[in-house]
């Protein structure tokens, strides 16, 4: 019965040991998670200020764009 004894203990050390790598494991995932998470809230952040960027050169281009209407009509004029 001792040798039934150091077996099953055996087992449960082992099995012990298992659970201690995956809890090991879930907490490295659950760490890469979070660095994904952050990096994803990051990229998000990024994109919107390249969105608001993207924005105001389209802005300025149409800014550009009147200005290169306006002198254009003020040479017809002068040239009149």
């Amino acid at each position: 019965m001792s040798a039934m004894d150091k077996t099953v203990k055996t087992r449960k050390y082992s099995e012990d040991i298992e659970s201690g790598i995956s809890y090991n494991n879930l907490t490295e995932t659950q760490e890469q998670a979070l660095e994904l998470i952050n990096k994803n809230a990051q990229l998000e952040a990024e994109k919107g200020r390249s969105l608001e960027r993207l924005k105001i050169i389209e802005q300025l281009q149409e800014r550009l764009d009147q200005q290169q209407a306006k002198m254009a009509e003020m040479q017809k004029i002068g040239a009149v």
